[in-house]
């Protein structure tokens, strides 16, 4: 059977994950002089940081090269 190289097209998927700060309000006890913890209740509101990521799912067509059997190769085979 005869073949020649010809393009055909796949979906295929890239996966990203990708880290970035976030702000967060986070309740804080102030501290104090003595740089210990206030043992009162007193708490007050304050911003903390934390990493998330963000996973994204992508896809794409890519075109790749295949075999793709001629014209007279599939007539000779349906024939005999």
């Amino acid at each position: 059977m005869q073949c020649r190289l010809g393009y055909g097209v796949m979906v295929t998927l890239q996966i990203l994950v990708l880290p970035f700060l976030v702000r967060v309000r986070v309740a804080q006890r102030p501290s104090t002089e003595a740089g210990l913890w206030n043992s009162g209740l007193a708490k007050r509101l304050g911003y903390g940081v934390m990493v998330t990521l963000q996973i994204l799912v992508l896809p794409f067509l890519v075109r790749v090269r295949v075999a793709q059997p001629t014209s007279e190769s599939l007539i000779n085979r349906l024939t005999n």
